[in-house]
């Protein structure tokens, strides 16, 4: 919508608009590359791989193709296009930052990533790094894709699960207090359902 909005077009990868494409199957009203707000970035990498499993991939390949942009499109108008991208899109970035204008970076993940302690988060230095960097306009937006309780509440209610697991949070020992039969399990932990 913030695109639409702005009148620019909105740049995902092929990984996001194949996972868009996945929910579209499930509700209609899901973004996706079909519509005309929205392009994908094929880089390199990741369309060899989709072109190696055509069979897997189908039509989508073909749409794909299609609703593309591409690297030259993006560097000759940069200003009408929002690339969403990711921790590992650092290259990316640096391709345009070095351009007259600042890039704009718009960070919205958790903070601690760009603490400099996260090797097993590829990318999160050099993005921590446009925070200083003179190139880039760099902003903080916060977002959260946690639920409120309660939100899971009628998330539950309307599941009606046999039971409930809580997953990646921080409290789960907690959700006992608000909901029935929760099974609290450790990381790694293996269970049976």
């Amino acid at each position: 919508m913030a695109c639409k909005r702005a009148h620019k077009l909105l740049v995902i990868d092929i990984y996001t608009a194949w996972v868009l494409e996945k929910l579209r199957q499930v509700s209609k009203h899901t973004p996706n590359m079909d519509w005309p707000e929205i392009r994908v970035f094929a880089a390199h990498g990741p369309y060899k791989r989709l072109n190696a499993k055509q069979d897997y991939f189908g039509e989508f390949r073909n749409r794909l193709f299609r609703h593309r942009v591409t690297r030259d499109e993006l560097k000759s108008t940069p200003e009408a296009f929002l690339y969403s991208g990711k921790i590992s899109s650092a290259p990316f970035i640096d391709e345009f930052k070095n351009a007259a204008a600042k890039v704009n970076v718009i960070y919205s993940q958790w903070q601690g990533y760009l603490d400099g302690n996260r090797n097993n988060c590829p990318g999160s230095d050099r993005i921590a790094a446009y925070r200083a960097d003179p190139n880039v306009n760099f902003v903080y937006a916060h977002t959260s894709g946690h639920a409120t309780i309660e939100d899971l509440k009628r998330l539950s209610e309307a599941l009606s699960p046999r039971q409930l697991i809580p997953i990646h949070t921080e409290h789960g020992e907690d959700f006992s207090k608000f909901f029935a039969d929760v099974r609290a399990v450790e990381d790694g932990m293996i269970i049976k359902l």
